[in-house]
């Protein structure tokens, strides 16, 4: 099962690099099996202070690697509680 949707939030950025990618492929589905498709072409996003990036959760997606500092807050909105725990597990 995947979320509804994909955030990341950047509070404070001060590097040069840490781009988020986001590959331009179709949104892969709940249940894939074997190897992840390959990047065809690439999105990219430069991190900027107090910007906020939404995303489908199933795009793939990574950073590039970056000199400095940026913190970024990654939320990710659910319909239901992801399944954390054994099924047999009693409810909380």
């Amino acid at each position: 099962m995947l979320p509804l949707l994909s955030t990341v939030f950047y509070p404070h950025i001060s590097c040069a690099g840490g781009e988020l990618l986001l590959a331009d492929n179709p949104a892969i589905s709940t249940g894939l099996t074997g190897p992840l498709p390959r990047f065809r072409s690439v999105i990219s996003i430069p991190p900027v202070r107090n910007r906020l990036v939404l995303f489908s959760p199933g795009l793939l997606h990574r950073i590039n690697p970056l000199e400095g500092e940026r913190y970024s807050v990654a939320v990710n909105i659910w319909a239901q509680e992801p399944l954390t725990r054994p099924a047999s597990a009693p409810p909380v």
